[in-house]
């Protein structure tokens, strides 16, 4: 049997950390709905046109179902590639094909070890990631939950925050993945022969 091409080293502290507030986002995603129902009508309102009007209506339970089940999925597909990352890179290393990544892990100037620590730093930014979709998704949730309960729906509030908080989700991620490139790869494109 070949040995693995990526050393199965653990996720640093911040990496845990991580981890973990993405857990607890994905338990408040599923639990707001569920408790909020107690709160909603029988049929709620789930969709509104441009100008604030209600166009469609469902059940309170399945408006839960869907948004507990769809909320946190984006959090626990992230959790599970975390938790199998090793499995799933040793298995298909192509999968951080990357090119600047491609070609630092295939220059030959890291050990195992090296490369190990550049995958779990790619895979904290990740965490990182998921935990501010989450927050934004959260946010997401209880304008639709206080809209749902309400029946109103607030235009100006709605899009404002999905095109803010998109922008301001997206920046922090470019840049630490920025400074990954910058700090451990780009160093290492460097030494290349």
């Amino acid at each position: 049997m070949e040995s693995p091409l990526f050393l199965e080293l653990p996720l640093t502290e911040k990496g845990r950390k991580f981890l973990y507030a993405n857990l607890l986002i994905i338990t408040l995603l599923i639990a707001a709905p569920i408790i909020s129902l107690t709160y909603m009508p029988s049929i709620v309102p789930t969709h509104w046109n441009a100008e604030g009007q209600v166009t469609s209506y469902s059940t309170n339970t399945f408006a839960v179902i869907v948004l507990a089940t769809v909320m946190p999925l984006a959090n626990i597909i992230i959790v599970l590639v975390t938790i199998y990352r090793w499995k799933l890179i040793n298995k298909y290393p192509y999968i951080i094909n990357l090119p600047a990544i491609t070609l630092v892990m295939s220059s030959g100037n890291l050990d195992q070890r090296e490369k190990s620590e550049i995958v779990n730093k790619i895979f904290e930014v990740t965490l990182l990631a998921g935990v501010t979709v989450g927050a934004y998704l959260l946010g997401l949730e209880v304008i639709m939950i206080y809209s749902m309960i309400t029946g109103y729906l607030n235009n100006a509030l709605s899009l404002s925050y999905a095109i803010i908080g998109g922008i301001l989700m997206i920046i922090p991620v470019i840049l630490l993945y920025r400074r990954i490139y910058k700090e451990d790869i780009l160093p290492k494109i460097s030494q290349s022969p």
